[in-house]
């Protein structure tokens, strides 16, 4: 019967907890839940005696629970903590291996692009917004990292949203850039 009157207080004061606004302050408060994602084998949460001082404790009226009480709120909160430390870790491996996938495809295409050119290949890329056309000297930045610029005069207005544009070598050996939704075209030379 004692236990069952200690497991429903228990019960209670973590209700309180989690519906009071007093979680929030006493998450903020706490010097271990600032580094908890950064602790990786290290116990996250020491309990409410080691991060709480003794007016903090009083404050939030836990120098009224039993001995029993606080030690299953810190076991509770020590479980929650290790919970929401896996989750992080977990979250960053998949954050990790998303932006080493995301590199690799970047790469891939740079490198099937750099092959084009050094094999002398047409190949497509997008131009990185905003493109409006051309006129003098215009620097081209494609979204596989190459950089063109115009080698002849010329006046081109671009007003569509469309940048897919394609390359090729013209019968002088020369490079040339066809903008695909209007068929225009420029002589370019690769700057990087």
């Amino acid at each position: 019967m004692p236990s069952t009157i200690l497991m429903l207080r228990a019960k209670a004061c973590k209700r309180a907890l989690l519906s009071a606004p007093f979680l929030a302050a006493f998450a903020l408060t706490m010097p271990g839940l600032a580094t908890f994602a950064q602790a990786t084998e290290l116990e996250v949460f020491d309990g409410l005696t080691r991060e709480m001082s003794s007016a903090e404790q009083s404050s939030a009226g836990l120098d009224r629970l039993t001995p029993a009480e606080r030690q299953f709120l810190d076991g509770w909160l020590r479980a929650r903590f290790d919970q929401l430390e896996r989750e992080v870790v977990e979250v960053k491996a998949a954050a990790a291996a998303e932006v080493d996938r995301r590199v690799a495809e970047e790469r891939q295409v740079e490198r099937a692009a750099d092959q084009a050119v050094a094999e002398d290949l047409p190949f497509e890329a997008a131009i990185v917004s905003p493109f409006d056309g051309w006129s003098g000297k215009t620097r081209f930045r494609l979204d596989n990292g190459q950089v063109w610029q115009q080698r002849h005069r010329g006046v081109y207005r671009h007003a569509t949203a469309d940048t897919q544009v394609s390359f090729g070598q013209n019968f002088l050996g020369g490079w040339e850039m066809i903008v695909l939704s209007s068929g225009r075209s420029i002589s370019v030379k690769r700057l990087k």
